[in-house]
């Protein structure tokens, strides 16, 4: 995890991460992911105004998850808010699997669409002639 903090004294300080397969953080955070040291919380540095600051890299332990919590502990001294600047993850895409429910839809779809050709086809008087020849002659 690569953060770039903020300046300012609501940058965040003190945080632990989690892996989660949800994004309803009311039935849990998920799983704690441990810093590399065995640690379960990171502290980071404020940014510097004076100069360029470059991003903190955090390393935690591998898993494979759908979300990650940020699970703010504290910061550097604001008693309002939070702040940082930008946190990005470095990861393996997992491909994106389908479920039954766009299957489903799929076939539901088809059949809506062969439904409808159906009924737009002309009545039996105004067919065209098959090719082997006029089935209106008389034999």
């Amino acid at each position: 995890m690569a953060l770039w903090n903020s300046v300012s004294e609501s940058a965040i300080n003190e945080f632990s991460l989690y892996a989660d397969g949800d994004f309803d953080v009311t039935n849990g955070l998920g799983t704690l992911l441990v810093f590399e040291g065995g640690s379960e919380t990171a502290t980071a540095t404020r940014g510097d105004i004076r100069e360029l600051t470059p991003a903190q890299a955090f390393s935690f332990s591998a898993a494979q998850t759908r979300y990650v919590h940020l699970d703010i502990r504290s910061n550097h001294g604001d008693t309002e808010s939070i702040s940082a600047g930008e946190v990005a993850f470095e990861g393996t895409p997992v491909p994106f699997e389908f479920g039954p429910i766009p299957g489903i839809i799929g076939i539901v779809a088809a059949s809506g669409i062969n439904y409808y050709r159906r009924k737009k086809q002309l009545p039996a008087s105004n067919k065209m002639p098959c090719m082997s020849g006029n089935p209106r002659a008389k034999t």
